[in-house]
């Protein structure tokens, strides 16, 4: 009888949704509950990536079973896009709401208390409410879509769960200070409920629309940027292609820059917060999710730079038109991204360096420096032809060539790397101080690196100017990887 129950395909589905949701929540619980006492020995700083990881693994763990949404947004998003019907839907969200409740009172069986949910009092004096619930917004759609973009795609992949997991790690680290970083209403609903008995209701509804909102935009411009998701076939030369592959570049680079800048401001709105130790890697792990989630549609560049160092490798990646649309998306992006982070934290802004004691000289080695290894980085990972070995970690790479600059460099220069964050963050400023150069200097030296790291590449992958068969962009297709794969194996055995 009990496998026949089990048979029911639904059921099993539900089941799997309810223990992923459930071991989701009563992480949440459980690290806010360690950080909230003083004698745990709990911490903030890695707060994001004990919670990102549970939701990684057990999106790999249950992935094939029902999906792993774990997330009543997630599950709206994907209802919007046509990967899951309504009936499956309902039952999806009803076991993720159960699952929050049965979480969060197994932490307050843990812990003895409840948590209050929603912006706390010194929030609240720093913030509106409108700038807490546009961080939930934000941040959900940045969660939905890269769900759609990875795990709810045509092609396979086996990054899927690591570039969702890390939303959350870069939410967290970015917005987690301003509104609490819940990005699903599961979560809203259960912690709402484990201190119902102190506080009464609190903010979960208001936050479970701002998240319903969230995703119905990752819906509506997973719509935008992958129409043969829904068998709309598309000319790579057509209009709609190039709003595609422009929309995935503006995307990108405003949540990376608006990233950078809710990370940095942090101390500086809230005095009795030091600097997040683990900022660096919450813009790294935005980046990664990012070129992810929009790699396969445009490359993935998200940074002037980079395009720079494609165009500057050769082979026929980019023409100098789309070149220029590039760049000037992302611009946009950039300095859209930092006007978002300067509203949110009441119009406050800060400079590019050099900071400290450091001079110009010290910023130009640091930028040239480390821009080469982002751009060299990208070159070498993620537009060569035989990439077997990093076909599914090419982001990866990408992400953590930031965490290296970023923790060596960024006392000296800020750690830019891009041209769109340094306009971002010089532009943002300029409409408190009125000051708008400082990122001139900047771009020239990471342009100038993306060409260098060019030239090295072209010396370290001479086998790359043969004859290039591979996607425009900057990221291999499924087809490339194939025949790429049964080249080296072919060269292997006659080694």
């Amino acid at each position: 009888m009990w496998r026949k129950i089990m048979a029911v395909d639904i059921v099993k589905k539900v089941v799997a949704e309810f223990i992923g949701t459930l071991l989701l929540i009563l992480t949440v619980g459980c690290n806010l509950q360690a950080i909230r006492q003083e004698d745990s020995g709990g911490s903030g700083v890695f707060a994001a990536l004990s919670i990102g990881s549970i939701l990684m693994i057990m999106i790999y763990a249950l992935g094939p079973i029902s999906g792993a949404h774990f997330n009543p947004a997630v599950t709206i998003s994907c209802l919007l896009s046509g990967k899951i019907d309504v009936a499956n839907a309902i039952q999806y969200i009803l076991s993720q709401l159960v699952a929050g409740v049965v979480g969060s009172l197994s932490f307050y069986a843990l812990y003895g208390d409840g948590i209050p949910f929603g912006p706390s009092p010194r929030q609240l004096a720093m913030f509106k409410w409108y700038h807490v619930l546009t961080v939930e917004l934000l941040f959900t759609f940045m969660l939905c879509f890269v769900v759609l973009n990875t795990a709810c795609i045509k092609k396979d992949n086996q990054y899927f769960g690591l570039a969702i997991g890390f939303v959350i790690v870069a939410g967290g680290n970015a917005g987690g200070w301003i509104s609490g970083g819940a990005f699903n209403p599961a979560v809203s609903i259960g912690l709402d409920i484990s201190d119902f008995s102190a506080s009464g209701f609190g903010w979960s509804l208001q936050y479970a629309i701002a998240q319903v909102c969230g995703s119905a935009l990752a819906a509506f411009l997973f719509y935008v940027v992958r129409p043969e998701e829904f068998g709309i076939e598309v000319s790579s030369t057509s209009y709609r292609a190039w709003t595609s592959r422009l929309t995935c570049e503006f995307v990108g680079t405003f949540m990376l820059v608006l990233t950078v800048g809710l990370n940095v401001l942090q101390s500086q709105v809230d005095a009795s917060d030091p600097l997040n130790e683990a900022a660096v890697f919450g813009i790294a792990a935005t980046l990664m999710c990012m070129i992810y989630a929009v790699g396969p549609v445009s490359g993935g560049h998200l940074n002037p730079a980079v395009t720079t160092a494609i165009l500057a490798s050769g082979r026929g990646m980019l023409s100098w038109t789309e070149y220029a649309l590039y760049i000037l998306t992302q611009m946009v992006g950039g300095v859209c991204g930092a006007t978002m982070y300067s509203w949110l934290c009441e119009w406050r802004t800060f400079g590019l360096g050099p900071y400290g004691t450091f001079s110009w000289r010290g910023v130009a080695a640091s930028e040239i420096i480390y821009t080469f290894v982002l751009t060299f980085v990208v070159l070498t990972t993620a537009t060569v032809k035989k990439n077997s070995h990093t076909q599914d970690l090419f982001a990866l790479c990408i992400g953590f060539s930031v965490v290296a600059g970023g923790y060596s460099v960024g006392p000296v220069s800020g750690a830019a790397f891009n041209p769109a964050v340094a306009i971002g963050i010089d532009a943002s400023n300029a409409l408190v101080r009125g000051s708008l150069w400082k990122f001139v200097p900047y771009m020239l030296l990471e342009m100038f690196a993306g060409v260098i790291a060019a030239q090295f590449f072209r010396v370290t992958h001479v086998d790359e100017y043969e004859e290039y068969s591979g996607e425009k962009y900057g990221v291999q297709n499924d087809e490339t990887n194939a025949q790429n794969d049964g080249k080296e194996a072919a060269e292997d055995s006659a080694a």
